[in-house]
């Protein structure tokens, strides 16, 4: 079961985009607000690949973001992925709700390396999941 440090639109200035046609237009960087802080959650996953559209992929515990409480067997889904090609970081944005297929505001964001608050990541490319 892999664990994750997630981070919620409210811990980057300006929060996050949502998830929808050309919603991440003209965002290339987030920056975390100082104090920003992470939920680590621990997700169960029957393949251990991360998909957008995957019933296996459930919370295995409760959590709580930006005083919203996701309860355990929560499904977790991806939205799209932000990536700077140049150092290799790539955030994932994620859903805690729905059955997949959802548009709208993101959960909260995860990211292939550590960053540091107050730091700002360059993004270079936007790759929408399907």
């Amino acid at each position: 079961m892999p664990f994750f440090y997630v981070y919620s639109p409210d811990d980057f200035v300006g929060g996050l985009p949502s998830e929808s046609a050309n919603a991440t237009s003209g965002w290339n960087s987030l920056t975390l607000k100082p104090g920003a802080t992470p939920t680590l959650i621990e997700m169960v996953d029957d393949d251990g690949n991360f998909d957008e559209v995957d019933a296996s992929q459930v919370l295995a515990g409760d959590i709580n973001l930006d005083g919203t409480t996701y309860a355990a067997d929560s499904p977790v889904h991806s939205a799209y992925d932000l990536i700077n090609s140049s150092s290799g970081l790539k955030v994932t944005s994620l859903h805690f709700t729905g059955d997949g297929n959802n548009g709208g505001p993101v959960h909260g964001l995860i990211a292939t390396e550590g960053y540091c608050r107050a730091q700002r990541i360059r993004l270079i490319s936007i790759e929408h999941r399907t």
